[in-house]
């Protein structure tokens, strides 16, 4: 007997497919699909119904459709290193009124690093590998926390 499955895939306007001598795997099918005459793969969270009841064939029911992730408002994170405690605070007082995130670790999503006298050289090299702007603390104006204005 012919394993087939019929169902509408959500590509080209829920196209119906006929996939005959498939195989199951968690989240995909792959088999001979007759309408394109070739071997393929299909997703099962993509598939948007069955037709004549043919997924009491499979071993594993649909997995639920991927969430979107919320795509979070961009924000400006800053990170002041190698400075005097009283500097610090100063500056990262400075840097939240303008509207900056500030950090005290180098983070992927950081933006600037904000390096004073006494900064480490790892904590350079890594804001500089993620491609984090990196300033010398004479170039932090009020300019710059506004407006990103190096002078």
């Amino acid at each position: 007997m012919k394993r087939e499955l019929r169902f509408t895939y959500a590509t080209s306007g829920d196209a119906v497919r006929y996939v005959v001598e498939w195989l199951e795997a968690p989240a995909y099918i792959r088999g001979y699909c007759v309408e394109t005459a070739a071997t393929r793969t299909f997703r099962k969270d993509r598939i948007t119904s069955w037709l004549d009841g043919t997924d009491g064939e499979l071993r594993s029911s649909l997995p639920p459709r991927p969430r979107r992730r919320e795509k979070r408002s961009p924000t400006r994170e800053i990170l002041f290193t190698g400075l005097a405690a009283a500097e610090r605070a100063a500056l990262e007082a400075a840097a939240e009124r303008c509207g900056w995130t500030v950090r005290k670790t180098v983070s992927q999503t950081l933006t600037c690093l904000v390096c004073g006298p006494n900064a480490g050289p790892s904590k350079i090299e890594r804001a500089m590998r993620q491609g984090s702007l990196v300033v010398d603390v004479d170039e932090v104006t009020e300019a710059f926390l506004r407006h990103g204005e190096v002078v």
